[in-house]
């Protein structure tokens, strides 16, 4: 499952003159309800490391799927990674994806790898202020400013994906820089 994050226009107006939003950041625009809001990423549910402990082989694993006519999209190194790493938690989208392992029930992938410097280098003191909606209307940060301290502060409560090549943003050059950000 997965819930997309957005930021409503007119609240990052107020603190960024809209002439200053690089144009990646207006491209990621969108309505949401009566809102325009740019979207900042989504937050995806990781797979639990020990519910692959509970069949006693990859093969078993794998026909435990099948009973359910589903097919796994991890491979054998896979889930012998998972089951080695200790890691409590793992995401793979598809056999094409690459693992990731995690400490978190969940992992954000920003929206683009380019609009992701705009949110993470936003003005400190105004990141609190960038109230922050979702589709599923489920619990979490209510604001930028909650949403990088629960990824990058210092007890991280979700995961983040920075690996451009990964997911939503894998579209996306990495042209846009730090120094594009204007300083408040």
């Amino acid at each position: 499952m997965s819930t997309t994050y957005y930021a409503n226009v007119a609240d990052v107006a107020i603190y960024i003159r809209p002439s200053e939003i690089p144009k990646v950041v207006w491209d990621e625009q969108e309505s949401f309800g009566e809102q325009d809001c740019f979207v900042v990423g989504k937050k995806f549910v990781n797979g639990k490391s020990y519910a692959l402990k509970l069949h006693s082989s990859y093969e078993a694993y794998c026909a435990h799927l099948r009973s359910f006519e589903m097919e796994s999209v991890l491979s054998k190194a896979d889930y012998e990674l998972i089951l080695k790493s200790g890691k409590p938690f793992y995401s793979k989208w598809s056999k094409d994806f690459q693992l990731h392992l995690f400490d978190t029930k969940t992992h954000f992938v920003w929206r683009s790898g380019r609009s992701r410097i705009f949110w993470k280098f936003f003005p400190e003191k105004f990141r609190d202020n960038i109230g922050l909606t979702n589709d599923n209307n489920a619990t979490g940060p209510k604001s930028l400013g909650e949403l990088l301290e629960a990824m990058y502060g210092p007890n991280p409560t979700i995961g983040v994906v920075e690996d451009e090549s990964y997911g939503t943003f894998a579209k996306y050059s990495s042209s846009f820089r730090e120094n594009d950000i204007p300083k408040v």
